[in-house]
């Protein structure tokens, strides 16, 4: 199975199948000295672009089932919201 993403920006982060990773996903291991750059929380399924979520088939560890994907899809509605409503700094 390949992830149908032509159109997102190549900004996002993905693993090398192409599919789309989170935020989780790439800050781990704490213990890399890497760490997330931002003073409020990750929110799940928030890719490496800030404001930008992946749910369902596209998204690297996904189940790759409908019921999973529609869950993902609701999820996300409240995690735009949440991000919305100033959880994060906004830029200048």
């Amino acid at each position: 199975m390949q992830p149908h993403i032509d159109w997102l920006e190549s900004s996002v982060a993905r693993e090398d199948r192409e599919f789309v990773l989170r935020v989780a996903d790439l800050w781990v291991d704490e213990s890399s000295g890497e760490r997330w750059p931002l003073t409020r929380a990750r929110l799940m399924l928030e890719t490496s672009k800030r404001g930008v979520f992946a749910a369902g088939d596209v998204r690297h560890g996904s189940i790759k089932r409908v019921a999973g994907a529609v869950g993902e899809g609701a999820r996300s509605i409240l995690l735009i919201s949440q991000y919305l409503r100033g959880s994060e700094p906004r830029d200048p």
